[in-house]
């Protein structure tokens, strides 16, 4: 008799903690709370009465969105030459009208009458020695016939542009006698094709009354890049 009182009394403990615990549950899953967090996702908390039986369950963080304002950004050229073929734009070479200052021997043209002289003393391996002359602006070597520089291939690959002002000694056969860098490109290659191409021009030499002047030309070469 005392044996079924007790088995009695531990169906009822059972019923009782089975219904406390289906209790907490449903507790819980009402409780839960959603806190948000600057917009990246969301994290869901959960308040246990009791640790004991149970395991908690921590939901997935949901979806994350973001907007990205709209930004300008500056093309950058690639650094593996190897892998990347960059575009090669259109070249273009521009020659500037030239400043002039010949180099005359000096004359005297008649007695007591004498040009005031700037003296300027050139010498050229295998070519010939100015004397000292008078310098003038009444002549311009004409330069106009010879090809363009070419546009070194490296350079336009990597995008270098940059005007170099040259200065050359026109003889007065028409040879070139000297080419000296009056002002650089900053980029070495564009300088080296420069001079490379107008050592090898033909100019038709300056003239003042009527005679031919050896003369100096300074001479701008300008490497661009197109876009189109």
């Amino acid at each position: 008799m005392k044996k079924n009182k007790n088995i009695k009394r531990f169906i009822f403990i059972s019923l009782l903690v089975h219904f406390i615990l289906i209790s907490v549950l449903a507790l819980i899953f009402k409780s839960e709370a959603k806190v948000a967090i600057s917009g990246f996702f969301e994290v869901s908390t959960v308040k246990l009465a009791s640790n004991k039986g149970l395991t908690k369950k921590i939901p997935q963080p949901g979806p994350v969105t973001a907007s990205l304002a709209k930004t300008n950004i500056e093309s950058v050229k690639p650094a593996n030459k190897s892998k990347i073929k960059p575009k090669v734009k259109k070249k273009t070479v521009i020659l500037q009208r030239p400043a002039v200052e010949n180099i005359k021997e000096a004359q005297n043209i008649s007695e007591n009458k004498t040009e005031q002289a700037e003296y300027s003393d050139t010498k050229v391996a295998d070519k010939p020695v100015l004397t000292p002359g008078s310098i003038t602006r009444d002549a311009y070597p004409d330069y106009s016939a010879n090809p363009k520089p070419a546009y070194p291939l490296i350079a336009r690959r990597r995008g270098y542009e940059g005007t170099v002002l040259l200065k050359v000694l026109v003889l007065e056969n028409g040879k070139v006698g000297k080419v000296n860098i009056e002002r650089s490109s900053a980029h070495k290659i564009l300088d080296t094709a420069a001079v490379s191409a107008v050592n090898k021009w033909s100019f038709i030499p300056g003239r003042k009354n009527g005679s031919v002047l050896a003369s100096w030309v300074k001479i701008p070469i300008k490497f661009e890049l197109n876009d189109s």
